[in-house]
């Protein structure tokens, strides 16, 4: 099951890989398809656990770079 903790959204290990990430990445889309949004803009840390890997296996392209609170980070971006 998808979790939110603050502003961090993650599935929970025991249940990564079989499919519920980019299910959660294809309703997102199709519920922004649906709304005046032109694209899926997030960010992932930029660390071996981050999901910037899983993010482009989904199509998002990365799009930028930054450290936030001494954090690394990469910017991605899917358009619908």
């Amino acid at each position: 099951m998808a979790r939110r903790a603050g502003r961090l959204i993650a599935v929970d290990p025991e249940l990564q890989r079989g499919g519920i990430g980019r299910r959660c990445m294809k309703e997102a889309a199709r519920v922004c398809s649906t709304w005046p949004a032109d694209a899926i803009r997030l960010d992932a840390f930029d660390a071996p656990a981050g999901a910037g890997e899983f993010y482009r296996k989904c199509g998002m392209r990365e799009v930028g770079r930054a450290t936030y609170r001494k954090v690394p980070l990469v910017y991605f971006e899917f358009l619908v």
